[in-house]
């Protein structure tokens, strides 16, 4: 039963009025009798023992805590069999839905982040705190502006109770349509991302004019209209965010408040080293017709938007189900008990120079500016002549060619390109023209020469990738029209998947190392982007956002990182993109063109090809941005390095011969 006006509260605190009422327990503005001032005063109706207990734990954290975005908790104390009672700073203003009503429906943008910026930076203080802070009831009628447009998150929704015996809060059990997370759902725990999805729904209302669908709808197939669909004067890099924010996936989202508020201020990117070098060459003209995008010049023109609808399974409960599984799963990596809140949340930076602590966070290094080059020629030994059978526990060796360490894989006429090696390295598959299309072609890893070709698609095909298991190739192909992205059959060459299916070029997968992500390049927004794809057809996500060419990317072997080049300074260089974060950290700055990086096994290395010497060589260097390498120090044009599994081969291709060919060097990282 609700609290009267004029009912005094623990001999201080004389009720107002009611502000609002939930399940567990409502909130009032009241007036402090001592100090003469207004306060609010939220009631938590819950009157069990556990809930008593939990009640004091989680006032003494908020009684602690301070930040300008979130009112403080100046009070708190229970009645016997009435209830426990917060008591908070009552903020002058009005909430974010009535703000939106008076832009009839869309917030201009840059108030719109500012007013976002300030919650998440609230949002981020919470979340750092030891245990961390879930607010869990993000939505705009929680959010307080002042007349002079400060932010204040508050609660004044239901009462959420932590139960240290389940993976979630009583309170979080229930959910407000629009702004909810699918795992608050159901029984699956809620974590820091929970938040990250409310916030980002709560961005879509501002600028959208309209509440976003239900996520637990959209998990059955019910469409998330993009941002800028509804409102064309949202910038690309806004509705990525968003976008990014409310996947239904968890491990999809921001990571935490931190790193969403480190995409809202798009930090630049750290350059780790200054290279002066000058140089000159031309690539293969035949590849970049095959490829259309390899020097970011010419790009085909971006066509209507596409979608890729998230798909529901045949129920409800069947998809429910996957989903909450899926969560409990994530959430029980979190080692951090966490807590929930009511109204608070401190500032707090990401460190540019250490290693991120929050909480449950991937580890993300930004390292020293200063770094000292050295530019060494490699002198390679082969390896002693060993020829063991292939197996998958033993990699095989490879003999090298009699009195040289340069082993020429391919002869004939036509070029070859990218070389890439199955894990168990039994496989070699490149692309190559047959005449009239680029086909992906295998040949003999061992003895060199062409075994067979795998597509006999009309068609480009290109860029392949082999599946952990070397049973499946990701690649690209041009087979509809537009290149996109699909899955085929190692052996028969047929198409087992189609990743994309839009009206943009879509390019350069690769593939993550758990295999149910890949990264690829897109010119959705005009230039091309690096985006992170799905395997079960959830919508990409757009990873960077700078109106230049982004492209041909390769995922470390921890899959925390993505590594790419890009022409973002003015000649393409090769960066460090940190997929939680969205930092992306320049390593090479040069005058001449670095590109086409990959990662050594071991992720000690990227591997890359650079022009500044003339013609092209291969280059390694530290993904810290140390250690740079020459490693080839032919005069011809060799390119498209990658490091074999077992890391004992570099492959590329070359045009030493006239026609590009594959080849092979011991590595020497």
């Amino acid at each position: 039963m609700a609290l009267n006006p004029g009912t005094i509260l623990n001999n201080r605190y004389r009720i107002v009025k009611l502000v609002g009422k939930g399940g567990f327990g409502a909130v009032y503005r009241a007036w402090d009798l001592n100090l003469q001032k207004p306060c609010a005063v939220k009631e938590n109706l819950e009157l069990s023992q556990e809930a008593l207990k939990q009640f004091i734990r989680e006032a003494k954290i908020l009684s602690n805590l301070t930040h300008p975005n979130l009112p403080r908790v100046t009070d708190y104390f229970s009645i016997s069999n009435q209830g426990q009672y917060l008591v908070m700073d009552f903020v002058e203003g009005d909430d974010l839905k009535t703000l939106i009503d008076q832009y009839n429906g869309r917030v201009p943008e840059a108030l719109a982040l500012s007013i976002i910026e300030q919650v998440a930076d609230a949002l981020s203080y919470l979340h750092t705190q030891k245990p961390p802070i879930i607010h869990r009831d993000i939505k705009p009628q929680n959010i307080i502006i002042t007349p002079d447009k400060h932010a204040f998150l508050v609660d004044f929704g239901i009462v959420k109770i932590f139960d240290p015996q389940f993976t979630t809060t009583l309170g979080a059990r229930a959910y407000t349509p629009g702004y909810s997370p699918p795992e608050q759902y159901g029984q699956g725990g809620t974590d820091t991302r929970s938040d990250v999805y409310a916030l980002g729904a709560t961005m879509y209302h501002l600028l959208c004019g309209q509440e976003p669908p239900e996520s637990i709808q959209r998990t059955t197939g019910k469409e998330l209209i993009k941002p800028r669909t509804l409102n064309p004067s949202i910038s690309v890099k806004t509705e990525s965010i968003i976008l990014r924010a409310m996947q239904l996936i968890p491990s999809a989202r921001y990571d935490s408040a931190s790193y969403f508020l480190s995409a809202l201020r798009e930090p630049q990117s750290t350059t780790l080293v200054d290279i002066q070098a000058d140089g000159s060459g031309n690539r293969s003209a035949a590849y970049n017709e095959a490829t259309s995008v390899v020097s970011g010049e010419d790009a085909p023109t971006p066509k209507l938007p596409g979608w890729l609808l998230w798909v529901g399974g045949v129920t409800l409960f069947s998809l429910l189900a996957f989903l909450i599984i899926r969560l409990f799963l994530a959430s029980n990596q979190q080692n951090n008990t966490q807590t929930t809140l009511t109204i608070v949340n401190v500032e707090t930076q990401l460190a540019l120079t250490t290693t991120s602590t929050l909480p449950t966070m991937r580890n993300t290094a930004i390292l020293s500016t200063e770094t000292s080059i050295e530019q060494t020629t490699i002198t390679f030994t082969p390896p002693p002549t060993i020829s063991p059978e292939p197996s998958l526990t033993s990699t095989p060796q490879i003999t090298p060619l009699p009195g040289d360490d340069l082993i020429q894989l391919t002869f004939d006429d036509a070029d070859y390109y990218m070389p890439t090696l199955s894990h168990n390295q039994k496989r070699l598959v490149t692309f190559a023209n047959n005449g009239d299309f680029w086909q992906i072609t295998e040949i003999d890893p061992y003895q060199g020469g062409f075994v067979r070709q795998i597509t006999n698609i009309s068609a480009n095909n290109h860029h392949p990738h082999f599946s952990d298991d070397g049973s499946r190739i990701l690649m690209t192909s041009d087979k509809d029209g537009d290149f996109d992205i699909y899955v085929i059959d190692s052996t028969s060459g047929e198409i087992l998947q189609k990743l994309t299916d839009d009206q943009y070029s879509n390019m350069t997968p690769f593939w993550s190392p758990d295999e149910e992500s890949f990264v690829f390049m897109s010119n959705q927004d005009g230039d091309y982007e690096i985006f992170l794809g799905y395997m079960d057809g959830s919508e990409p996500i757009q990873l960077t956002f700078n109106n230049v060419y982004d492209g041909t990317t390769s995922f470390s072997p921890d899959g925390k990182s993505i590594v790419f080049y890009s022409n973002r300074s003015g000649n393409p260089d090769i960066y460090l993109l940190d997929i939680a974060s969205g930092l992306a950290k320049q390593l090479t700055t040069s005058t001449a063109r670095d590109a086409e990086p990959a990662f050594s096994p071991d992720g000690e290395w990227i591997v890359f090809e650079s022009n500044r010497n003339g013609n092209y060589d291969i280059w390694a260097i530290r993904p810290d941005g140390n250690d740079l390498h020459q490693i080839t120090v032919y005069p011809d044009n060799e390119q498209i390095p990658s490091v074999s599994p077992d890391g004992k081969w570099l492959l590329y291709q070359s045009n030493k011969n006239g026609s590009y060919d594959i080849y092979r060097i011991p590595w020497p990282g």
